[in-house]
């Protein structure tokens, strides 16, 4: 998970066997300019298919991770007009359908904005 603040992604938190947590924190990515990650954010939109190496962003994120085979996923979480937080998940063991993936994003999206504003309430 990356969160978006003051033009970059930063690294937040992750799950899996092979990822470190204090090396994610470290990652810093810039969300201007040509990658996955950006694209995602100025569309507001899902991101599914394979990762990208057609940047210097997504080379260096893809050779970081060792190589990415399969599909990738960046999720946005939308609030409001803005998108804080990013999600990235790789390695999935079954097919995803694109609209489960929409479905997904808005879910996700209401559920954090719910938690913010009962967070906000106590």
């Amino acid at each position: 998970m990356f969160l978006h603040v003051k033009g970059e992604i930063r690294g937040h938190d992750a799950r899996g066997e092979d990822l470190m947590l204090d090396a994610v924190r470290q990652i810093r990515i810039p969300a201007t300019g040509p990658s996955v990650f950006a694209s995602t954010i100025e569309r507001r939109s899902p991101y599914l298919g394979p990762m990208r190496t057609d940047t210097a962003i997504d080379t260096a994120f893809d050779a970081a991770l060792g190589g990415v085979e399969g599909n990738v996923l960046v999720l946005p979480i939308l609030l409001r007009d803005k998108v804080p937080i990013v999600v990235f998940a790789a390695t999935a063991q079954h097919p995803v359908d694109p609209q489960t993936v929409k479905d997904l994003t808005e879910q996700a999206s209401a559920a954090f904005e719910r938690l913010i504003v009962a967070s906000k309430r106590t």
